[in-house]
């Protein structure tokens, strides 16, 4: 009975060892919480948690003026940015929606000079990505820096636009999966297999 016990012990330490990320959890509204920064020296901050991150807004152009949204959030230590996803969206079509990713808290590109060099990475956002993960391909954007996934540690800002005139309705899912110390599941795995072993060693005398 005791091992057992000690058998479902073991199964249930190493499921929660492997079990995935926490379920999407809307961090950000634009309908709810209000209306993206359209500074780029003053990125909206945007709390991330583990697991998947879902931000959603609209951008567009009105009478000339295009409605840039910027915001900006961690990916805490130890812990890694996995995936953006597009979500279910209503977008122009023509490929016009921007998105940028930079290092830090600001967006140092001057969209009236733009310098990709800037930026890690941006992808011209189309319907065809809806439900698609876009980070790979804002890699190896062409001019940009250029970054490698999962996307480390640290503070990043994000920069979305859209010049034409109907409204852009977007839905992004940033994904935050925690980092294991190496060897941590292993070491668990063999600390209860030994605390197995010994105990049934008491039984057998």
């Amino acid at each position: 009975m005791l091992l057992r016990k000690i058998k479902s012990f073991s199964f249930l330490a190493v499921a929660l060892i492997l079990v995935g990320p926490a379920k999407a959890v809307p961090v950000y509204n634009e309908t709810i919480d209000g209306d993206f920064s359209n500074n780029r020296g003053a990125p909206t901050v945007v709390n991330f948690g583990l697991g998947e991150n879902d931000v959603f807004g609209q951008t567009g152009s009105t009478s000339g003026v295009t409605d840039r949204d910027y915001f900006t959030f961690t990916v805490p230590v130890g812990s890694v940015l996995v995936s953006l996803t597009v979500l279910n969206s209503s977008l122009t079509a023509g490929g016009a929606t921007f998105l940028g990713l930079q290092a830090g808290n600001v967006v140092t590109v001057d969209p009236a000079a733009p310098n990709a060099a800037l930026l890690l990475g941006y992808e011209l956002v189309s319907p065809a990505d809806i439900n698609i993960d876009i980070l790979p391909a804002m890699t190896t954007a062409a001019g940009a820096a250029g970054f490698t996934v999962p996307l480390g540690a640290g503070q990043y800002s994000v920069w979305i636009q859209d010049s034409n005139i109907a409204p852009s309705v977007y839905g992004l899912q940033f994904e935050v999966n925690s980092v294991p110390e190496p060897g941590t599941p292993m070491l668990l795995i063999a600390s209860l297999a030994t605390l197995g072993w010994v105990l049934r060693r008491k039984q057998t005398k």
